[in-house]
């Protein structure tokens, strides 16, 4: 993610981090003693998945520069400690689960549903071709 940042968009950015907060929760290996959903989202899109500065200069996660409140250092803790590691992430079920989430708004079905739809996801010519 680092090596990304400093090159990317912040529309970009963002993008990142919120694919990742929404991917990571699927990667862990239990729900017990898990945080809310809400603080989850919160620690890993606004702090474990966001670069900052530091005092230096050097580009490194925010969480790493800044005391994060204790609720998200506890979600972060939690997370860091719960999530499988890499080798078992690229399991065929744990994959298709994180394509799963990836396809979804918290608020809707399905967001590359939502996305098609759009009148503006159409090609020009069918959208010029309806105005007439």
């Amino acid at each position: 993610m680092l090596t990304k940042w400093p090159k990317a968009a912040a529309k970009h950015r963002a993008s990142i981090a919120e694919t990742l907060a929404t991917v990571t929760p699927v990667f862990v290996s239990s729900s017990r003693g898990a945080p809310k959903p809400a603080v989850l989202r919160k620690g890993l899109y606004g702090w474990a998945f966001r670069a900052a500065r530091d005092t230096k200069g050097a580009l490194r996660l925010r969480h790493q520069i800044e005391e994060p409140p204790p609720d998200i250092a506890a979600a972060l803790a939690w997370t860091a400690e719960h999530t499988y590691k890499v080798t078992e992430v690229a399991r065929s079920d744990r994959l298709r689960a994180a394509l799963d989430a990836i396809t979804r708004l918290p608020d809707s079905p399905s967001a590359y549903g939502a996305k098609i739809t759009h009148p503006k996801a159409a090609p020009a010519q069918s959208r010029s071709a309806d105005l007439h």
